[in-house]
């Protein structure tokens, strides 16, 4: 299937009884999705997630910055909204040749999750997902802003894709790409064992979660992962793991 009968399918499908509009975006309340019980986040806070399609994201890219800035309302708070996830992920990640392509693909969706005023909207975390029948949801991106960790918005936001995609096409299989964050920023800073506790902690805060290794051989990754990425996942020493969910996640 090339890039261009990609399809995107709407995770927002079941919720729309509860989704709000603003400014031309599509919102849905965290807690609608997963239920205040099971929402990992503070309860006094009223968080919001939007999705945006690959060709929104591609879109996005092809725009000028004259028109972003003269456009509509609506066509400016989905614009600034894409645009903050694409800067908290070249925070935390390399900009190499596999993520400018993964970026600039149309296979692949934005789920942000933030909050809201009267005319703006500030993203404090973002995944970037794709979803198939075969595969679940592959994820090869996640991201936190700094001011939001250690607030379970991570785990919040896995939750919540699951959830999305579980209760309209009961395929509730996350698989996650994890490999160690590493701006520029990070490669020149930080010391081999400050990296490698960087990646146990990325690997127990999955494990806290429930996911596990898994073999990428097993499914088909060829038009999500270039041969180079497929490749290193399976080399014995590597720092990339593909692992995988298939149980709801629950509120730790």
């Amino acid at each position: 299937m090339s890039e261009s009968d990609n399809v995107f399918f709407d995770p927002f499908i079941c919720f729309t009884d509860t989704k709000e509009v603003v400014n031309e975006v599509p919102l849905l309340k965290v807690n609608d999705i997963l239920g205040a019980e099971e929402c990992p986040l503070d309860p006094k806070d009223e968080w919001y997630c939007a999705s945006f399609s690959g060709v929104q994201i591609q879109t996005f890219l092809a725009t000028d910055l004259k028109v972003m800035l003269e456009g509509p309302t609506g066509t400016n708070m989905s614009i600034s909204m894409i645009n903050q996830a694409i800067q908290l992920f070249s925070k935390n990640f390399v900009i190499d040749p596999f993520m400018m392509k993964t970026i600039t693909s149309t296979c692949y969706a934005y789920l942000v999750i933030g909050k809201t005023t009267d005319k703006s909207f500030k993203v404090h975390s973002a995944i970037m997902y794709h979803h198939n029948p075969t595969l679940g949801t592959f994820i090869p991106y996640i991201s936190v802003d700094e001011e939001s960790k250690r607030k379970r918005l991570g785990s919040t936001m896995l939750m919540v894709l699951q959830e999305l995609f579980d209760k309209a096409l009961k395929n509730p299989r996350l698989l996650v790409w994890l490999y160690l964050p590493s701006t520029q920023e990070h490669n020149a800073l930080l010391s081999d064992t400050q990296k490698a506790d960087i990646r146990k902690s990325l690997i127990s805060f999955y494990r806290r979660l429930g996911f596990h290794p898994t073999i990428p051989s097993l499914y088909s990754l060829a038009y999500v992962l270039t041969k180079e990425i497929q490749a290193e996942i399976r080399e014995v020493q590597n720092l990339s793991f593909l692992l995988e969910m298939k149980k709801k996640i629950k509120k730790d």
